[in-house]
């Protein structure tokens, strides 16, 4: 427990020593390097395949080589997220954030997806003066859990809650009472509803879709989308809800037109998704027996 924590700061200490910039190109070189060397990069190729597969074989080799890049960076950039976030000249924001903004503060579910540099999001979208509380996946080191939620929690000032029972309550109080939830969206949940992801079957996580509507407040997704090094540009947009009478029906369709959304950044700017996690592994149960020996 203690090694993996100290490997973790020695790791971490060369980064902490360097500017935003310098960390975030070096990190990413360092990924764009090795990362194509471990298993994960297979499941990466599989996926930008299948997602893309009019693109010619060397341009999905493109794509997966960039995508590890833009994720070293993003881990590069992780010790740095205050100065960041706190430097208006890195985000270029759209003409239409007051918008936005406005909607949010009367409350709102605020999602986003792994894309671009997905920790900063939520602040240039929301603004300063609106404090975001966020939802994360505990580590089970303590020591590393408490070190790396101190990296995030100067952006997520309205607090952050470890997943479970416990955070579902608190965020449907919060987004009740006129506050700021935001969710990273786009993630496979295993006991979550099937929808269509890239003209294929995948889970995805009801959960803000089923906050909104109880809280009625709006749903605003964004991603911040790098431009070049450790600048990028904001893109906001508030998502249509279903509305009916049949309350579970309402949360499909919702959670589709964000999935849809996603789809359509990740489309438009693929070298900056995590194409690495397991977004389309089907539950055992939807597999056919014949397929399953």
């Amino acid at each position: 427990m203690r090694l993996e924590y100290a490997g973790l700061r020695t790791l971490i200490a060369p980064l902490q020593a360097m500017s935003p910039d310098r960390a975030s190109a070096v990190s990413g070189w360092l990924w764009r390097q090795f990362a194509p060397h471990t298993r994960r990069h297979a499941r990466v190729r599989e996926h930008i395949a299948a997602a893309f597969p009019e693109l010619a074989a060397s341009e999905r080799d493109r794509i997966a080589l960039a995508s590890w890049e833009n994720l070293g960076r993003v881990f590069g950039e992780a010790v740095h997220v205050d100065r960041i976030a706190m430097d208006p000249e890195r985000v270029e924001l759209p003409d239409d954030i007051d918008h936005y903004r406005r909607l949010a503060r009367k409350g709102c579910v605020f999602v986003s997806l792994h894309l671009g540099n997905w920790e900063l999001a939520a602040a240039p979208a929301l603004g300063k003066d609106i404090a975001i509380a966020g939802t994360y996946q505990a580590i089970q080191n303590p020591l590393v859990e408490r070190y790396v939620r101190s990296l995030r929690e100067p952006i997520y000032r309205g607090g952050l809650f470890p997943k479970g029972h416990a955070a579902a309550r608190q965020t449907i109080a919060l987004a009740k009472s006129g506050g700021a939830v935001g969710f990273l969206a786009d993630l496979r949940e295993r006991r979550g509803i099937k929808l269509s992801f890239f003209d294929r079957p995948a889970y995805a996580n009801p959960f803000p879709a089923a906050i909104a509507r109880r809280a009625d407040v709006p749903i605003v997704a964004g991603c911040l989308v790098r431009t070049k090094g450790v600048h990028f540009r904001l893109h906001v947009r508030e998502v249509e809800q279903a509305r009916s009478n049949d309350r579970d029906r309402d949360i499909v369709e919702t959670t589709q037109a964000i999935h849809d959304l996603f789809e359509h950044w990740i489309r438009r700017f693929p070298e900056q998704w995590m194409w690495s996690h397991r977004k389309w592994a089907l539950r055992p149960e939807d597999t056919p027996k014949n397929e399953q020996r």
